[in-house]
């Protein structure tokens, strides 16, 4: 019986220390991750947001929270408290909006009513930039454009400052009537990116045109102006001089004169060919080769025009090049440049040469005075280039009910091959 007695006590003593030391009160227990939250840069004026995710891993509910002390301008905790049943988890968010330049840092101290957990720290870091983008230019001359067509150039708008996501503000032009920007409004700008802000200028007049458009390159930026200037034409070839005049010039004598072709527009024009229309007796030409050819922006390049007179009127041609835009960055279609060639008063230096006409009599009739000077300016030319200088004789009779007219020169002749082939 004593020992019964005494082998229940030695159960009833190892139950009552095992109680005493392995036996824990019940409540939820904490686990947070990630254990520090970096934002990295943030520009300021913008907000960054990242998350942490609490989860109760033992098995009773708990209520998490954070102390009541944690007040920061910089970070602000969205999601607690929070009541977190056994195995459940939430998402807290934590947003970094940077009150001034510089880092920031604080810990987030988490707090539970569970007696099984001590809750838990975050260390909240941030560090905030400025955010600044730069641009590629403070102004853009268009230079002359053709009226009605547009040209475009590109602004470029990058962001180096720090690895900070950052936005622009681009506003529209002063006078939308003839520039343009797109896009427009406000572009988030993701760190070491660049963004092309399209400017086009579209001349409705032959005028001088100016404008800005304001562009805010931070969010806490003030507005930078960015000039806009151009010029409408009716050309983007200038020709000097414009008229070339011979003035007088004798039968079948010729004469050459210069002129210069340069390319005033902001980007490369190509002469694609020089189309010629009018009288045969005035030529153009550029020196150096013929279209194609490129001018680059400011280039000029020089020409010739020649007169070989072979008519006893006055004689004009205007001498056209279509022109082709070559890779031209303002996008432009280029017109044809005009230069009129003017022969002036073409006539005959009739004391200069030696005529010996006979008419024994007035031949009197009914002409067509155009055909009739072409033809006897033809006759004249010939004798005159192939007289060697001497007398030409003209003889003007009737015979019968028609006019004879005879040309004849004291030149080298027209061979007796030749003779029946004229």
């Amino acid at each position: 019986m004593q020992q019964r007695a005494l082998a229940c006590l030695l159960v009833a003593a190892a139950c009552g220390g095992a109680s005493q030391s392995n036996v824990r009160p019940l409540g939820g227990i904490l686990t947070v991750a990630p254990a520090t939250l970096d934002f990295g840069d943030v520009a300021l004026g913008r907000e960054q947001t990242n998350r942490i995710v609490l989860r109760n891993t033992g098995l009773v509910s708990m209520t998490v929270g954070q102390l009541a002390q944690f007040a920061d301008p910089a970070f602000e905790v969205k999601g607690l408290p929070a009541t977190l049943g056994p195995g459940s988890a939430v998402d807290v968010a934590v947003r970094y909006r940077p009150p001034q330049l510089g880092t920031h840092e604080r810990m987030l101290q988490i707090v539970t009513d569970s007696p099984a957990s001590d809750g838990a720290d975050v260390d909240l870091r941030g560090h905030a930039v400025r955010g600044l983008a730069t641009l590629s230019g403070d102004s853009f001359d268009f230079g002359p454009v053709v009226v009605n067509e547009t040209a475009t150039q590109d602004l470029l708008v990058t962001n180096s400052d720090g690895r900070a996501e950052t936005a622009i503000t681009v506003a529209p032009p002063l006078d939308n009537g003839v520039f343009s920007v797109a896009p427009g409004g406000e572009q988030v700008l993701p760190s070491q990116q660049s963004i092309v802000v399209r400017l086009q200028f579209r001349p409705d007049r032959v005028a001088g045109f100016s404008s800005a458009i304001s562009i805010t390159p931070c969010p806490t930026c003030s507005p930078r102006s960015i000039t806009l200037t151009g010029r409408g034409v009716d050309k983007l070839l200038l020709v000097q001089p414009q008229t070339i005049d011979f003035g007088e010039l004798r039968l079948a004598a010729e004469a050459t004169r210069g002129f210069t072709v340069t390319n005033t527009s902001k980007g490369p024009v190509a002469i694609e060919a020089i189309e010629l229309a009018g009288s045969a007796d005035l030529t153009a030409a550029l020196d150096g080769g013929q279209p194609p050819r490129t001018l680059a922006p400011g280039e000029t390049i020089s020409g010739s025009a020649r007169f070989h007179a072979q008519n006893c009127q006055e004689t004009q041609k205007i001498v056209r090049a279509p022109l082709q835009p070559s890779e031209n960055p303002q996008g432009s279609r280029a017109v044809g440049v005009a230069l009129e060639i003017d022969s002036g008063r073409l006539q005959r230096q009739i004391d200069e040469l030696a005529f010996i006409s006979e008419a024994p009599a007035p031949v009197v009739g009914r002409w067509d005075p155009a055909r009739l000077e072409h033809v006897i300016a033809h006759l004249l030319l010939n004798a005159f280039k192939f007289g060697g200088g001497k007398p030409v004789h003209i003889r003007v009779e009737r015979n019968g009910d028609r006019a004879l007219l005879s040309v004849q020169d004291e030149g080298i002749g027209i061979a007796r091959e030749d003779q029946e082939r004229i």
